[in-house]
């Protein structure tokens, strides 16, 4: 399994610099070969206030044994609000 992570507004302006250095990035667990695999991208946590490492890598983990290439997006959350985490969920599929 390959496993990086990604910038995911790396080259573009993201709206939610603070001057706690936040960015977005996403974590793939890719699997190796060339076959096509269905994918899945995990948003961990929940009611864009907080999000959970529980449900990150081990979530990612399940579904790459099951096939699937995965992929974790840590996304803006508290005190960073709307349109923010959707902004990062659009950019992410199309990466």
């Amino acid at each position: 399994m390959h496993h990086s992570t990604i910038d995911i507004w790396s080259g573009l302006t993201y709206l939610g610099e603070g001057p706690d250095g936040f960015r977005p990035v996403l974590e793939t667990y890719v699997l190796k070969g060339a076959k096509q695999r269905p994918a899945v991208l995990i948003f961990p946590g929940g009611g864009y206030q907080v999000t959970s490492p529980r449900e990150s890598e081990p979530i990612a983990i399940q579904f790459a044994a099951a096939g699937y290439h995965a992929f974790v997006l840590h996304y803006s959350v508290n005190p960073r609000r709307h349109p923010l985490p959707i902004l990062d969920a659009s950019r992410a599929m199309c990466i």
